[in-house]
């Protein structure tokens, strides 16, 4: 496992923005507790899914990551918000298992990327993103995710564009329906590690259940590993939030916005 620490050079991307109130009976001006990141902890990289859904193919890989966090016990964390970005999509769909148990929540088929590209009313797949051509054809793909003790929510954005999940469906043209999901409503705080309500634990410290985030195909295995680059974080201290009666603090934000950078093998594979 490598510990990925502020300014070193890894290969995963990321901008995080952290939301949190603290829970309390007494009123108080004191400004709410913010939590903060102590380490993001690469666990995984370029291992094959177990579990593949209906209408994929095995054999693609995924990267792993986590993160650990500290905190006022008992603090209640109301979100989590965080982007980051990757190459190496080829005729490969994106997929991810939020809460690491091995079953992927969402996946975004590769003709909706296409279609999503392609300004023409019916889908093709000549547009900004066309599978078979190069290994490295998108450099600039955006994954988002929000996480809140109710619930979850992710979105794939690739040249600026947000991928419309189904999009082929309703375009027309294509020989087989949108392979696309999102189960990442059902997946809450408390499945990343979190205790119920999305407060720190007693402890003051949590280490959240692994993120898995990679590729599938529709008809074999993939030809790109996913490698999610950036350089450095940028940490801003939040603003001190006054304290209304039994809730502390509305949003307090730690934002982490950057890049990290970490030569892959498959890098090597691909020069």
């Amino acid at each position: 496992m490598y510990t990925l620490r502020i300014g070193e050079k890894l290969s995963i991307a990321f901008g995080i923005t952290f939301l949190s109130t603290a829970m309390s009976g007494v009123v108080s001006n004191a400004p709410a507790q913010a939590f903060s990141i102590d380490s993001i902890n690469l666990l995984t990289d370029n291992a094959r899914w177990s579990s593949i859904p209906s209408g994929f193919a095995s054999g693609s890989t995924y990267d792993g990551f986590n993160f650990t966090v500290s905190g006022t016990p008992g603090e209640q964390v109301s979100e989590i918000s965080f982007s980051f970005s990757f190459k190496g999509l080829f005729d490969d769909s994106v997929a991810l298992d939020l809460n690491g148990d091995g079953t992927i929540d969402f996946a975004v088929d590769y003709h909706d990327v296409a279609a999503t590209l392609d300004p023409k009313p019916v889908a093709s797949i000549r547009s900004l993103y066309t599978p078979w051509s190069d290994a490295n054809d998108v450099e600039n793909t955006i994954t988002n995710l929000t996480i809140t003790p109710t619930g979850s929510t992710g979105s794939v954005s690739i040249y600026g564009k947000e991928v419309i999940l189904g999009l082929t469906d309703q375009k027309g043209g294509y020989r087989r329906p949108s392979e696309s999901f999102s189960n990442l409503a059902d997946i809450t705080l408390e499945d990343l590690g979190l205790e119920p309500g999305g407060l720190i634990p007693e402890s003051g410290t949590v280490t959240t259940s692994e993120i898995r985030i990679g590729y599938l195909n529709i008809g074999g295995q993939g030809g790109g590993n996913p490698e999610i680059e950036s350089e450095n974080f940028t940490i801003s201290d939040p603003e001190p939030v006054p304290e209304p009666l039994t809730i502390l603090g509305s949003a307090t934000a730690l934002g982490i916005g950057g890049l990290l950078k970490r030569e892959h093998s498959k890098k090597q594979k691909k020069s």
